[in-house]
Order: C-alpha cells, then sequence, then structure tokens
C-alpha cells in the first residue's frame, strides 16, 4: 500500500515524523513525501504567505498514494483542513489520516471535517502500523487511539498503544528533511525519551501523561544511553553534522543517566550540542562534564519571572532564585542560553517592569518571547474561564484553530496590548546595560515602543544568531528566511541522502512489543 505524508517546511525537522517514517517503511510500506512551499512561521511578518495549496494537492496526487497521513497541531489546523478538503474533492478516494497535537488533543474537532477520514490520539508507531492492517484488511475493529466518524457519530476509544521499549524503535529516517529542507542539514535533531515529568498547565506534555496515566500507563520513557549514542555514531559518518540537538521536553535530568551520557559522547560524539531544561538541576560536576563533552545551548523554560503565575496558574514550582542560579552556572561556563517567556493576562504592566529588571540583572543570552496560546484540553484554559478571561465560545474555537501564532499575538492579544512596548523591549533586554533597562523602564520614554513593529524583534534575533555560532535555532531560522527569499532549494547529494536513509535501516527485525499496564485502567 502506498502512503504519502504531507509535512510542514519548518526550520527544524520533526522527529516524530522522522520515527513513523522509519517504522511504516521497515515494515514494508512505499512512502512519498510532500512539502510544504511556505516560510516557518516565526519569519512570515517579514514576508507575505503565498496559498500553494493547490499545488500542494497536485503533488499528493502525483505520488499516487492509496492514505494520505499529516501532522496537525492547533496553528495549522485551519490550513490543513483546507488542503485536505481540495484534497478529497480532486480523489475521494485517497484515505486521509492525520495525528499530531490538535488530533490528539481535540480529536472532535478533527474527527468532525469530512476530509479527515480518521484521526489518531496519541503515540503514533503502533498505531500507524495497526491502522493500515484496518485498511488493508487484516483486522475488523477500530486500533486503540483511532477515531473516524460514523453515521454522526465518533467512534474511537483510548489512545495509540505505547511502545514498551523505546530502544526497538528503528532510527529515525532523516532522509526526506534532509533532501528537502536545506536549512537543517547541519543541524541532528534526536530524542532521547519521551513525555515530561513537569506540570505545566499551559503545555500538552502534562496532559498526555496523564491521560495515559489514566489508561493505566507511564507515558515517562527513555532510551539507554547505548541506543542514542549509537544513532549519532552512525548520524556522524552519514549526516555529518556540525550541531545534535536534543529535543526532549527535558533532557537534563537523572544524574545518573547523565553521568554516563556524558563520558559516552565525549568519547565518542564529541559534536557541540544543545538541549532543553528546567532550572532545578545543580550538579555542578555533572555539568561540567557536560560542558566538557561539547554542550554549548541551553534552552531554560521559566515562562514568567512572576512567582505567582509561574506557580498558581502555570503550575511551575522552580522560584526566581534557582533561575539565577542555573543560568549564572551555566554562562559562567560558556554556555550560550536562552531562556523562554510567556506574555499572558495575568500580569501588570508594573509585574512586567519587575520581571524585566530581573532579566537584565540574570542576563541569559537571549529571551524568546512568546504571546500565551491556549492549546486544547490543558489546564490554563480552566484558569482562564474561571476568571473571566475566555468564554465557553472562544474554548471552542481554539479547537477550531482560531488564534495568531505565539509570535505575534497567540490567544491573548487583545488582553495584553497595553504591554506591547514592554514585550518589545523584554526581547532586546539582554543586550543592553542594566543601568540602561532600569532608566527607560522608569520614564515615559518607555510608551514610544508601542509604536514599533513587532517585527523589529526578528532581525534581532537574525543579528544574535549571526554573531553567536551557539545560537543554532536562531540560524537555522535565518537560514529558512534566507532560502525562502531567495526562491531556491540547494540540492542535497544523493549519496550521502541514500546512507541517512540507510541508517533507519541498522534495527531492523525488533518487534515492537506493546507497554504492559501499571495498574487497572481508571472508570
Amino acid at each position: 500500500m502506498k502512503c504519502c505524508f504531507y509535512c510542514e517546511r519548518a526550520s527544524l525537522s520533526f522527529v516524530g515524523i522522522e520515527s513513523l517514517l522509519a517504522v511504516l517503511r521497515t515494515h514494508g510500506y512505499e512512502v512519498d513525501v510532500v512539502f510544504d512551499r511556505n516560510p516557518f512561521k516565526a519569519w512570515k511578518l517579514l514576508e507575505v504567505e503565498m496559498d500553494f495549496d493547490d499545488e500542494i494537492v497536485g503533488e499528493i496526487l502525483k505520488t499516487d498514494c492509496h492514505v494520505a497521513f499529516a501532522y496537525i497541531n492547533t496553528a495549522n489546523f485551519r490550513r490543513m483542513s483546507n488542503i485536505f478538503s481540495k484534497l478529497k474533492k480532486a480523489a475521494s478516494e485517497i484515505i486521509s489520516c492525520v495525528g499530531g497535537p490538535h488530533a490528539t488533543y481535540a480529536h472532535e474537532h478533527a474527527a468532525g471535517k469530512d476530509c479527515f477520514d480518521y484521526v489518531c490520539r496519541g503515540e503514533g508507531e503502533i498505531a500507524i502500523l495497526e491502522f493500515l492492517g484496518l485498511i488493508e484488511g487484516r483486522r475488523d475493529t477500530l486500533p486503540s487511539g483511532i477515531y473516524r466518524m460514523c453515521e454522526g457519530k465518533i467512534e474511537g476509544a483510548g489512545f495509540g498503544t505505547l511502545v514498551s521499549d523505546l530502544n526497538a524503535l528503528p532510527f529515525p529516517d532523516k532522509s526526506d528533511y534532509y533532501a528537502q529542507v536545506p536549512q537543517i542539514r547541519d543541524t541532528y535533531m534526536i530524542m532521547s525519551g519521551r513525555g515530561c515529568f513537569n506540570r505545566c498547565t499551559f503545555c500538552n506534555s502534562t496532559t498526555i501523561r496523564q491521560h495515559y496515566r489514566d489508561e493505566g500507563f507511564n507515558f515517562l520513557r527513555r532510551r539507554s544511553v547505548n541506543d542514542v549514542i549509537e544513532e549519532l555514531s552512525l548520524a556522524k559518518k552519514s549526516y555529518a553534522p556540525t550541531f545534535v540537538y536534543f529535543c526532549d521536553d527535558t533532557f537534563i535530568y537523572n544524574k545518573k543517566y547523565m553521568n554516563e551520557f556524558a563520558g559516552r559522547y565525549a568519547e565518542e560524539v564529541g559534536i557541540p550540542f544543545g538541549c532543553s531544561s528546567i532550572p532545578n538541576f545543580f550538579d555542578e560536576e555533572i555539568i561540567d562534564k557536560l560542558v566538557l563533552a561539547g554542550l554549548s545551548n541551553v534552552e531554560v523554560g521559566i515562562q514568567t519571572l512572576n512567582a505567582e503565575t509561574r506557580m498558581n496558574i502555570f503550575g511551575r514550582r522552580e522560584s526566581n532564585d534557582d533561575f539565577r542560579r542555573f543560568v549564572r552556572m551555566l554562562r559562567h561556563r560558556g554556555v550560550y542560553v536562552n531562556t523562554d517567556h510567556i506574555i499572558n493576562p495575568w500580569d501588570s504592566r508594573e509585574s512586567l517592569k519587575e520581571q524585566i529588571k530581573i532579566y537584565s540583572e540574570i542576563r541569559p543570552s537571549y529571551i524568546n518571547v512568546f504571546y500565551l496560546q491556549y492549546f486544547p484540553d490543558t489546564k490554563v484554559i480552566d484558569s482562564a474561564l474561571k476568571q473571566g478571561l475566555l468564554t465557553p465560545d472562544a474554548v471552542d474555537a481554539v479547537g477550531e484553530g482560531l488564534l495568531d501564532s505565539y509570535f505575534s499575538g497567540g490567544s491573548v492579544g487583545d488582553d495584553v496590548s497595553s504591554f506591547d512596548d514592554l514585550s518589545l523591549f523584554l526581547s532586546f533586554t539582554p543586550f543592553l546595560p542594566s543601568a540602561f533597562v532600569k532608566w527607560l523602564l522608569d520614564s515615559r520614554m518607555i510608551v514610544l515602543l508601542r509604536y514599533i513593529p513587532k517585527a523589529v524583534a526578528l532581525p534581532l534575533r537574525a543579528i544574535s544568531a549571526g554573531m553567536r555560532k551557539a545560537d543554532f535555532v536562531g540560524r537555522s531560522h535565518l537560514k529558512a528566511l534566507f532560502y525562502s527569499f531567495i526562491k531556491h532549494l540547494p540540492k542535497a547529494d544523493p549519496r550521502r541522502v541514500a546512507d541517512i536513509k540507510a541508517v533507519a535501516w541498522r534495527k531492523t527485525g525488533q518487534s515492537l512489543r506493546p507497554a504492559v499496564p501499571l495498574r487497572v485502567k481508571k472508570t
């Protein structure tokens, strides 16, 4: 059976999609991949987004596929619905199946669209094989986690079956992204595990862990250090990256694991790498070993320096002192530290001013300023409803994907419009002297920033990325913008693409055993 994946052309590859491609191909399915032509959303403020939907449908049709897959999130849900509606009109015989965050947490909205025949909730590697078995007539019942609309009612139950041992998965097939998305060719994206132990109310990682826990399963799993190093050793030869990024929600945890990883990575890989973390790991001996192994970039999630909002609204337990200590520990060792701040309606102007002063004192390398997005099935929506910041109709609109990008307003643009000057200034804070930051915040001149477009922050990121080699995310965004302007995608070496594809076949023959429930499912 011929399959096709439609993928966005992001600045970084999607390891989840690459894993599904490897699973399908190593199980004998022929899979083509069609990529979007629009630039990454972070930079669309600098370029008019073109309508390529008809061309994309044409490319999918050219693959002669029987099944078309796509990864949908809340931000792209409306566009994906439009593309697949056109596909269904052009070739109703093609079966469509979508997965990803929005399919998982707003499955009623996804299954309610005529253009999507099937929706997958949760983990996909086992579910996608079981789904194709259903389509091919090898099974009669819907697999766990697969939903569909039948006679006006949604059929389906549960979530995609978890893989018991992540080491049994084939290595991701990165050949398609490498061939078609040139800005990612010098960065190797990898995951050491799945799930997150944090309880952030704005994030679906908390939600998926709880859903599987209600089913009796532990979603939080990690590959062995040996499996991770084996993949990277192969990648070092075939992919030849200059940077490695661990896209785990939180990578730096578990001292025993980190200690073993640091030693093996330094000896067998030795390529500069980055990761995400939270400011709660203070073992300086382990950090020293990681830096010696090549750690050069850490994204530290803190979200807000308003302690009350961080704890009571966002569900984060770290303190400002933890954040200060963690950032200084890393920067003292020469690590590039970028942090995330979420502009949110629980803040006030005075509170945000004080937070900017603290950022100026702590001095992370860069501050990613995002606007809060209400994602389906997250706890922060409950807080917003209780406090009158959201209405039930607005929650339904979230399920339909009716929101702005978190780069330009998110779900709360109108609620925080009075912060526009401070939001812009926050992006510049790490580059300015602390005394000047304090002076401007205390003066009336700060309001003049309200008349400066938000897009000004994007060239700042570009300049920062150009000057700082460790800012690999900024450099990837910059390359994506460059290629979108010149309208030319440099071709990849076919021999290298073939070598990369071959990595996914290094672990064939291993069966994907379902996870065993830890306890009886809740009723």
